[in-house]
């Protein structure tokens, strides 16, 4: 007999966002207060367990402060935590909007949020890469993600690299390859290997 789902993972736990009732514990960050629920927290991310559960001062205390993120990805991040669509924790989620979730669900240990954000980055970078922003988006993957982001990067770079003569004819694209030579060297990279791959399929 296949054994039944816990009762919390069938829980609603909308109705909890940021509410007082059975509340345990309080975030703060960049002046805003959510009244959380370690259960819940621990339960979705172990970034949460391990502060919860460690030797660091958080786990005695019944507020913790969530310092150097952006407030607004925090705010999907918890909203996502508790059920609710992330994207609406702003009026209107732009791709710079994406970056940040992406960056935040990563620390603190989200993979299908993080993979969310980048799936919503694409749609958009793919939608935008005929548009002046176009270089300013790539610019602020490669000098804002960690290298380790592979995601981001790569969607980056596959865009740069399917539409790479149109993009050279641009002034603002070229500045930024000269800035960012990881840049230059990952098109470069993927223009060899797809080269490779034409030449073997003959």
């Amino acid at each position: 007999m296949a054994s039944l789902p816990h009762p919390l993972a069938l829980a609603d736990l909308k109705g909890f966002h940021d509410n007082k009732h059975l509340s345990d514990v309080t975030i703060c960050f960049s002046g805003r207060k959510f009244r959380g629920h370690r259960i819940v927290l621990c339960l979705a991310s172990d970034y949460f367990q391990m502060t919860f559960n460690g030797r660091f001062l958080e786990s005695k205390s019944n507020e913790i402060e969530l310092k150097e993120d952006d407030p607004d990805a925090v705010a999907g991040v918890l909203r996502y935590i508790y059920g609710l669509d992330p994207f609406e924790a702003v009026a209107a989620p732009g791709i710079y909007f994406d970056f940040r979730l992406y960056e935040t669900s990563g620390k603190y240990l989200l993979p299908r949020l993080q993979r969310k954000a980048a799936a919503s980055a694409k749609k958009k970078l793919e939608e935008k890469w005929d548009t002046p922003s176009f270089p300013d988006y790539v610019y602020s993957i490669y000098q804002h993600t960690a290298t380790h982001s592979g995601d981001l990067r790569d969607i980056a770079k596959t865009i740069c690299r399917d539409h790479l003569p149109a993009l050279m004819a641009r002034k603002k694209f070229k500045e930024v390859l000269l800035e960012i030579p990881e840049l230059s060297l990952d098109i470069m990279q993927l223009v060899a290997k797809q080269e490779t791959m034409n030449r073997d399929s003959y």
